[in-house]
């Protein structure tokens, strides 16, 4: 009874045929989890370029009021520029289309004659991000419900 226990097994590992379950098995799972990641990248995608877009709005606000000049913000389906130049540090080339009020016309005081309203959008998902900005200059984002803008955050 005692060499029972004490018997130590002769080939010791994997078979073949347990390293295929395995494999197969983790194939499985990674081709059930990749549409959900797919997804989740491109939600984070169209937050990071909302974060963005709305960084470059402030900028150009704060640039009219800085130099006592207007800033002309040019929205195009996939890019935003500003003129005069220096407006803004960089040009935006992104991932989401961009819809909504265009140009955005921020003057020395930081004001814009109407509220506007931005949509983004991305092929890759169906969820929609705006941001709304009021006659005052001040912006926020949020998600599109009903046709409207709806704060998130």
């Amino acid at each position: 009874m005692i060499k029972l226990f004490l018997k130590s097994p002769s080939n010791g590992g994997w078979t073949l045929i347990e390293m295929a379950v395995v494999a197969a098995v983790a194939g499985i799972l990674a081709a059930l989890s990749m549409p959900s990641m797919i997804g989740m990248k491109a939600r984070q995608d169209l937050k990071s370029d909302l974060i963005t877009i709305k960084g470059l709005i402030t900028e150009a606000q704060r640039s009219a009021i800085r130099k006592g000049q207007s800033c002309t913000v040019t929205i195009a389906s996939t890019s935003i520029t500003a003129s005069p130049v220096g407006c803004i540090s960089s040009n935006y080339e992104g991932t989401s289309t961009i819809s909504g009020d265009s140009p955005l016309i921020f003057n020395y005081k930081g004001t814009i004659g109407a509220e506007k309203s931005l949509t983004l959008s991305s092929t890759r998902t169906s969820e929609q991000k705006c941001i709304a900005i009021s006659i005052l200059g001040t912006t926020r984002s949020g998600y599109i419900e009903g046709g409207n803008c709806v704060n998130s955050f």
